[in-house]
């Protein structure tokens, strides 16, 4: 800029120059010399707003705001864009704002000369629109979360200036559950079949979203995120509940849904139920045992379909109830058990429709019965046995604990152990006076107690009199006597058949010597009939008196003698002492095969010449029960008289 001026210059921000034309300036430089000219031209380097106003010049500074002057005019922008209030940005250079929630006003002004014109934009997803504003100001809006940022346009002429503030809107959704892909609020499904449960949760920034079940308030899986999944490969009666899903994002409200999922089983112990399966007890007419059973069974079942098996032989009468806990799928079986007597101690089995559920022991803690039959009897001088029958035993082992009476106190005189219920049991006190009566008293004892003592026993003990000594005394002398009667009879009965058994054999031996010397030559002959024995299918029995000889007399006298040695048939030796008949098909058979000499079968007797040898009928053909003996001669047979057999 040139412009001439006197040697003296003022302009309107107070720049003084001239007083020193040597004086230069970065900012103002002269182009002529004050002195030399005048006019004075001048330069002004680097214009900016500040360098705009009126310009003037003359010898003297009063002479130079006294004179005319220029105007400088600097035009500019917008070049910079301000806004206030400064919206404070988060760290990724947004302003944070919630939805529903409004913002502003905010100013926005330019670097103008002269002045821009400025308005307000609003970006959303379906682009730009006119936000409300007034003056360069946007008016308070309310932030949708579809809402991206607000924008400040400065315009003049052909020049334009933008710059906005971003948006980060931040919300959260309503949570949406699904049940194995449904979104219902109630599910029915069946045991072992997959479950599978999905949250979904919208929201800036992402959610914290919770699954949990409502009963226990057991958290199941947490994550951020929009979409949570769990998973159950084979659902179980104890799923059945009502489950949550929860949606959570600072600043916001939590946002859930629940859903009921209802799961069908079988009935079946609870194992993680509280339960006994052993209880003690005595016995009696109103005795009972409560017994609970927890079960798990969807729907709930019924108390009718419960039966107890216990160790009596008739069905016991057992009253159940069922009561539902505090999830429908968990119930307890309430069941009143009699114990009438030590019989229905034992092992008891539920059952729900024919299948067992579970088993209890009702065990016996008791005390023992008293034992029974309780007697004494004093069997031998000076002793006593005392008997009785064991009762049951309370359940644990017992004892039985026997007191005597002396004096007036009542003393143990021992113990026995128990050899079971219904065993006769003997005990022996030892050595007591003879003729005292004793009283005699017994209890059984177990662990828990003893049982009640049972009646006194009175026993007088067998004592030594005057009168049973001399009816003794008398017994024996008797006794000694018919002793001695009887050894003198039977001795003598003994000599009697000692001698006329021997004069009987001697008998006989003179009459073998006098046959033998009558005894003419004979052939014996020996016929069996076989057709006889095949009908009867029995066979001979030949039975000879025993005569008792010495090998010398037996070869001499047991057989008759001839002329000439001759075969003989040998006898078959039968029963002893006895004589046996040859038994036949019939009677007549029987006279025909027994002659006056049929002790050797049906033998025939004729006179034949000593040079022919001995001829035997039937010996090609041998009976098996026969032998004959050619080497000996058979001595005939003497019958004796009754009187001798005898």
């Amino acid at each position: 800029m040139y412009y001439s001026m006197t040697p003296s210059l003022s302009t309107s921000n107070g720049v003084r120059y001239g007083e020193n034309i040597n004086n230069n300036s970065t900012k103002y430089t002269y182009l002529t010399r004050p002195y030399n000219s005048t006019n004075v031209m001048f330069e002004i380097r680097d214009i900016t707003l500040d360098n705009a106003g009126y310009y003037n010049g003359g010898t003297t500074t009063g002479a130079a705001w006294t004179g005319g002057g220029v105007v400088l005019v600097v035009s500019n922008g917008p070049d910079i864009i301000k806004f206030n209030p400064v919206p404070i940005l988060n760290i990724n250079d947004k302003l944070t704002v919630r939805e529903g929630e409004t913002i502003g006003p905010f100013v926005c002004t330019a670097d103008c000369n002269p002045t821009c014109s400025i308005t307000w934009k609003v970006k959303d997803s379906d682009g730009f629109s006119d936000a409300r504003s007034e003056n360069g100001t946007l008016l308070q809006q309310q932030v949708q979360r579809d809402m991206l940022l607000f924008r400040c346009v400065a315009e003049r002429g052909d020049k334009e200036l933008k710059q906005g503030i971003p948006l980060d809107v931040q919300y959260l959704n309503d949570t949406l559950l699904y049940i194995n892909g449904q979104t219902k609020s109630n599910i029915e499904l069946n045991e072992n079949a997959p479950l599978i449960i999905s949250c979904r949760v919208g929201g800036n920034p992402a959610p914290t979203i919770l699954l949990s079940r409502s009963h226990s308030d057991t958290e199941l899986r947490k994550m951020q995120g929009t979409w949570l999944n769990y998973t159950i490969d084979t659902a179980q009666c104890t799923d059945t509940d009502t489950y949550r899903c929860r949606g959570r994002s600072t600043g916001f409200n939590i946002t859930e849904k629940v859903i009921n999922i209802n799961v069908l089983c079988n009935t079946r112990f609870d194992k993680a139920g509280s339960f006994k399966s052993t209880y003690g007890s005595k016995s009696g007419t109103d005795t009972t045992i409560n017994v609970a059973v927890p079960i798990i069974a969807n729907p709930p079942p019924q108390s009718s379909d419960f039966k107890w098996d216990g160790p009596v032989q008739v069905q016991v009468p057992v009253t159940s109830t069922i009561s539902t806990g505090d999830v429908s799928y968990k119930h307890v079986i309430e069941s009143v058990i009699p114990v009438k007597d030590h019989t229905y101690f034992g092992y008891y089995t539920l059952s729900y429709k024919g299948q067992p559920v579970t088993r209890i022991t009702i065990n016996a803690e008791d005390v023992p019965q008293t034992p029974s039959n309780f007697t004494g009897y004093s069997y031998t001088i000076g002793s006593v046995n005392l008997t009785w029958v064991s009762g049951f035993n309370g359940g644990p082992e017992q004892l039985f604990i026997l007191y005597v009476m002396e004096g007036s106190n009542w003393k143990v005189i021992g113990n026995v152990s128990d050899p079971g219920e219904g065993r006769l049991v003997h005990f022996d006190p030892g050595f007591l006076s003879p003729g005292q009566e004793y009283s005699f008293r017994i209890q059984s004892c177990n662990m828990i107690n003893c049982s009640l003592l049972s009646a006194d026993t009175r026993v007088t003990v067998k004592a030594i009199s005057s009168q049973s000594t001399l009816s003794n005394n008398q017994g024996v002398t008797i006794g000694a006597s018919l002793a001695g009667f009887v050894l003198i009879v039977l001795f003598a009965g003994f000599l009697a058949m000692y001698f006329l058994k021997k004069k009987k054999i001697e008998k006989k031996r003179e009459s073998v010597k006098l046959d033998d010397r009558t005894q003419p030559d004979v052939v014996l002959y020996a016929s069996v009939d076989k057709s006889d024995q095949k009908r009867t299918k029995n066979n001979a029995d030949v039975v000879m008196n025993d005569v008792k000889v010495d090998k010398k007399e037996e070869h001499e006298n047991l057989y008759a003698n001839s002329e000439e040695t001759k075969p003989a048939v040998k006898p078959i030796r039968g029963q002893k002492g006895k004589r046996s008949k040859v038994k036949r098909g019939s009677k007549a058979q029987e006279q025909k095969d027994t002659g006056a000499e049929g002790e050797y079968g049906n033998v025939e007797s004729r006179k034949v010449t000593t040079d022919q040898n001995p001829l035997i009928h039937g010996d090609d053909d041998r009976t098996e029960y026969t032998f004959v003996d050619f080497t000996k001669k058979a001595p005939p047979i003497q019958e004796t008289g009754d009187e001798e057999q005898k």
